[in-house]
């Protein structure tokens, strides 16, 4: 058991049942690399404001190293009896160097700002990538979508036929709210990317801190001004959740459409076997075992969001152990975002699609009615709600008769408006064979947004627009982290080879 070298007040330690309570260990494990980051960034600038010695940042440096590259090869010493990964690093580092250098890395800090930006750092890295599968799986949707770009099929509202459109057109509906999630993402990366160290404890230190140094040094766009705010405020994990949980909801969504359509009754899709597992007792099924478990996990999305506000929802200003728990509902859903996206890209790329089925089933259901009314809107002079319930009575009277609209000649067609109407209503061949043709109906749909070949080529094009310049902002931020992360390293190999430090030394 590791010997604990702050006691303060409390005289005794925690009893085994408190101290597994407490404990952070294996929760924090995600966090090892960016605390050493954290904790050289900030012991470079004490030795730059004179607080500590060159002698003792590069000593303390040293066994940060050692303990990076320890944990890299799963050998670091992780004691349970250690309450958080920063308590484990810390004693290794005191251990190692001894009390009189080890015991100087902490000066100005406390675990609260240590953690804050500790959890800032991985937080912005995986909203990288989080952003980066988001425009992967766009890209796999709109390479997908230009293969249908003339595949009917009905659309649907309620559940129930609504009007002809086509699988591009479904297919590139995902892409627009996968594409505002990223920019959700990168707005809040702006927000997260503020450096909070120097905060300390709740109400700053004596020490003469440079804490722009040290957000320069961690590839920060600046400092969290307020220390009360920059050490206790955990906003910006509610926001990243909050916006993970949304990315859930659209990915649950498309899971559940894809489930709906391989299923016997609508036959338009069928999902690659790799995403699928049969019946331990019916051989015959293939269930989509892959893009259910995608809606469980999105559930679990929106359910890890809502406990963070929760926790957060009673607490005062300042600091408060509540905080500790806050991190494994972010973890959760970060974690499931990342392996639903994974699915879903899996899902799109591999799926076959029944083209003469969705044709087919594209005229079942007098998906063409309200094409109709238009069309008598236009070419006959009717006003639209006229129309509307002129060919509703229409519908009503061929669903009892099992015909439907695109099986009536023009003659009839005509001879039988005129008599809901009262009037007389001409309906000329080129329209009763428009009614039958699914994809000409499609065509004429060209309002901007719309499914027809010209309006889903527009979009793709805009879609493939937005893609590029996202993922040129992703990469920009990218980028400044990555310089960041080779800035701090070098100046640390500076220190290093200047000093000549090592094991012994």
């Amino acid at each position: 058991m590791a010997k604990r070298f702050f006691v303060g007040r409390v005289s005794k330690p925690p009893s085994d049942i408190v101290k597994h309570a407490l404990s952070s260990l294996r929760d924090d494990l995600r966090l090892f690399e960016y605390d050493i980051d954290g904790t050289e960034a900030h012991n470079i600038m004490l030795a730059e404001q004179g607080i500590n010695t060159v002698r003792d940042c590069a000593t303390i440096l040293y066994w940060l190293e050692q303990a990076r590259n320890l944990f890299r090869e799963g050998r670091f010493p992780l004691d349970e009896s250690l309450e958080d990964v920063h308590t484990a690093i810390e004693h290794f580092v005191v251990s190692k160097a001894g009390i009189g250098y080890g015991g100087r890395l902490h000066a100005g800090r406390s675990r609260n700002d240590q953690v804050a930006v500790d959890i800032r750092m991985y937080v912005r890295d995986e909203i990288i990538e989080v952003s980066r599968t988001l425009l992967e799986l766009v890209e796999s949707l709109s390479g997908r979508s230009k293969e249908f770009v003339y595949a009917v099929m009905p659309g649907y509202t309620h559940l129930q036929h609504a009007q002809v459109t086509t699988f591009a057109h479904f297919l590139t509906s995902y892409c627009y709210p996968l594409l505002r999630n990223v920019e959700r993402l990168l707005e809040a990366f702006r927000r997260v990317n503020r450096c909070p160290l120097g905060a300390s404890a709740l109400a700053g230190t004596s020490l003469p801190l440079n804490r722009e140094r040290v957000a320069e040094l961690l590839g920060f766009d600046g400092i969290i001004t307020h220390s009360v705010d920059a050490s206790s405020s955990r906003d910006f994990m509610c926001e990243v959740a909050s916006i993970l949980s949304l990315i859930a909801l659209d990915l649950s969504k498309m899971s559940e459409d894809l489930v709906t359509w391989s299923t016997h009754e609508f036959g338009f899709i069928e999902l690659a076997d790799e995403l699928c597992s049969t019946s331990s007792v019916m051989p015959q099924k293939r269930n989509p075992d892959a893009l259910e478990l995608v809606r469980a996990m999105c559930a679990e999305v929106v359910s890890s969001a809502y406990s963070l506000h929760l926790m957060l929802s009673k607490l005062p200003s300042g600091y408060m152990r509540d905080l500790q728990l806050t991190k494994p509902p972010l973890w959760r859903a970060i974690d499931s975002v990342k392996q639903v996206l994974q699915v879903m890209k899996e899902a799109v790329e591999t799926l076959t699609v029944n083209v003469d089925r969705m044709r087919e089933a594209s005229l079942a259901n007098y998906a063409n009615a309200v094409d109709l009314a238009e069309a008598l809107v236009m070419e006959c002079g009717l006003g639209f709600r006229e129309a509307h319930a002129a060919v509703g009575k229409l519908v009503k009277q061929l669903s009892t008769e099992g015909r439907a609209i695109h099986q009536l000649s023009s003659e009839e067609l005509s001879g039988r408006l005129s008599e809901i109407l009262g009037k007389k209503i001409r309906v000329g061949s080129d329209l009763a064979q428009l009614l039958s043709n699914p994809l000409k109906l499609v065509e004429r749909r060209r309002v901007l947004g719309g499914p027809s070949p010209q309006s889903v080529e527009r979009m793709l094009e805009e879609i493939s627009s937005q893609k590029t310049t996202l993922l040129q902002e992703v990469e920009k931020r990218e980028k400044r982290i990555g310089q960041a992360k080779q800035a701090l390293q070098r100046i640390v190999r500076e220190y290093l080879e200047r000093y000549a430090v090592g094991e012994g030394s």
